[in-house]
């Protein structure tokens, strides 16, 4: 399946690093977020399913789904670029919640850093930068999205067989 996603606008682009982490009470985002967890481990429980995103893993936030989440961990630590899309659903058709562990993710951190740097910097360019480097974000998550839906057909074929292979 071929997706599609057009980004309108950068609204923000931070870090955070902290002790403790938790979100007892449902709340909902106004916006989506790429977060790229540097440390530790937080449990994110959203309607459907539950999430556990730790260091080397790239998250994507859907906007108005209730969320909560505690850290796993005593430190947490992680980057977040939130946007718009030019459709409020967009980011669900998307796949969205949805985690990945990347390869690479020294580079990526690296690159993360360098757009908040961009970004606090205010440089005329920095939108088209951190759109950039947010498409690319998405194709690593997109790629490795389908590699685990290949795994899990293959699995479930594999299971199939082995079940059913004296039939």
């Amino acid at each position: 399946m071929i997706r599609d996603l057009c980004v309108s606008k950068i609204l923000n682009v931070y870090q955070n690093d902290t002790l403790t982490w938790r979100r007892s009470e449902p709340r909902e985002r106004n916006r989506n977020g790429l977060v790229l967890f540097t440390d530790g481990e937080i449990e994110y429980s959203f309607p459907n399913q539950s999430i556990v995103a730790s260091a080397g893993s790239v998250m994507l936030f859907p906007p108005n789904v209730p969320y909560r989440g505690v850290a796993r961990t005593h430190r947490v630590a992680y980057c977040v670029l939130d946007f718009q899309t030019l459709s409020e659903n967009e980011i669900c058709d998307f796949g969205a919640p949805c985690i990945a562990k990347l390869k690479g993710f020294d580079q990526v951190y690296r690159d993360f850093s360098n757009i908040i740097s961009v970004w606090e910097q205010q440089k005329m360019d920095a939108v088209i930068q951190i759109k950039a480097f947010l498409y690319s974000a998405l194709a690593l998550v997109m790629e490795n999205d389908e590699r685990d839906i290949a795994n899990q057909e293959s699995n479930e074929i594999l299971t199939y067989v082995l079940d059913h292979y004296t039939d």
